[in-house]
């Protein structure tokens, strides 16, 4: 199986390389001057300076000191909800393995700990969980590159989803019972011991690295790339694809280059996003609206590819499809609501 993950991964290395070849030769055939493209490359610099800078202390913070904040906040919320403690185990494990912790819950269903709503709740904690976990790899260069904008984009969606989890927990609460039960251990306390900041630092250094080779080998170039179809008037084209002209000043074409990256990532969509900002032509509204306009777009696409074959690899097929459609499908709504919520304020001049 790695080998075969091995041969797509270069594969779409190979495809990505040729891209990238294609849209060299295409601004160096249609350059709009040496001038742009000096301008152009300070603000990428500047924007992988601050990314990289912000992602090794990110790293490094969520590296030396998460677990115990995961256990402070894990462990009260699921005895306030009368969870089992099987729940809580799967909370704090979720952080070191999804897989692992889901695994739980599915044992302790079949075994009768869990009915059908204590599962699917735990199982949409854990996801938030996990949400909160994976989002912490990005959120850090993200608020490097976009600042006051990525504080709202996360703080929008990370606090949705908590009171979501919050009005689960509560449905939780009021039809189950008071459980009283020992300190629960997670899997990753048993087995991980506490590192030294040598281990620490050779790990963030690898995570920052890591960030560092996909800003300068996808994101800089796409955010250089739709830079320079703005100032060459190609995006201007897509204008067309709004057929109201009211809609146009909520995403003109240069938005429209930012909800389509976000097909590709937070990341990437975040330097396009930030480079337009730099450069005038985008507001910070507009950036944030575009961003959860190309969240929207992307869940479902990330829900059948990803969340629902993870999910029925774990739990039974029926409960699999009903947690894919609580933990996607509440994101997939509130999302749709901040849009159409972030409109009406633009509308109103509040933003």
């Amino acid at each position: 199986m790695s080998r075969v993950k091995k041969k797509k991964s270069k594969t779409k290395s190979y495809i990505w390389y040729a891209i990238l070849i294609v849209m060299a030769v295409t601004m160096y055939i249609y350059l709009p001057s040496v001038e742009w493209l000096m301008s152009q490359m300070n603000l990428a610099l500047q924007i992988i300076v601050t990314t990289i800078i912000a992602s090794f202390l990110g790293n490094l913070i969520e590296e030396r000191n998460w677990t115990g904040l995961v256990k402070i906040f894990a462990l009260p919320v699921t005895r306030w909800a009368h969870l089992p403690a099987v729940s809580a185990a799967a909370l704090l494990t979720s952080f070191f393995s999804m897989v692992s912790a889901n695994s739980m819950l599915v044992s302790a269903f079949e075994d009768g700990r869990l009915n059908s709503l204590q599962l699917r709740v735990s199982a949409m904690c854990t996801s938030f969980m996990t949400y909160i976990y994976h989002n912490l790899k990005i959120i850090y260069p993200t608020l490097a590159a976009l600042g006051i904008v990525a504080v709202w984009y996360f703080g929008l969606l990370i606090g949705i989803g908590l009171l979501v989890v919050i009005i689960a927990l509560l449905i939780a609460r009021f039809n189950g019972k008071k459980r009283e039960y020992a300190e629960v251990k997670s899997m990753e306390q048993e087995v991980k011991e506490k590192e030294t900041w040598k281990k620490s630092l050779k790990k963030v250094t690898k995570k920052t690295i890591r960030i560092s080779k996909r800003i300068t080998i996808v994101s800089i170039p796409m955010f250089l790339y739709f830079s320079f179809l703005s100032k060459v008037g190609v995006l201007e084209i897509s204008d067309n694809l709004i057929p109201f002209e009211s809609y146009r000043s909520y995403y003109p074409s240069q938005a429209l280059a930012v909800v389509g990256t976000m097909l590709g990532g937070i990341l990437s969509a975040a330097t396009v996003g930030a480079g337009f900002i730099r450069s005038g032509e985008l507001q910070n509204s507009q950036v944030l609206l575009a961003l959860l306009t190309g969240n929207a777009i992307s869940l479902p696409i990330r829900s059948i590819r990803r969340s629902l074959p993870a999910a029925m690899s774990i739990f039974p097929a029926k409960e699999a499809v009903r947690i894919v459609l609580l933990n996607q499908g509440s994101r997939l709504i509130t999302n749709i609501v901040l849009v159409m919520l972030l409109i009406y304020l633009m509308s109103k001049g509040f933003i």
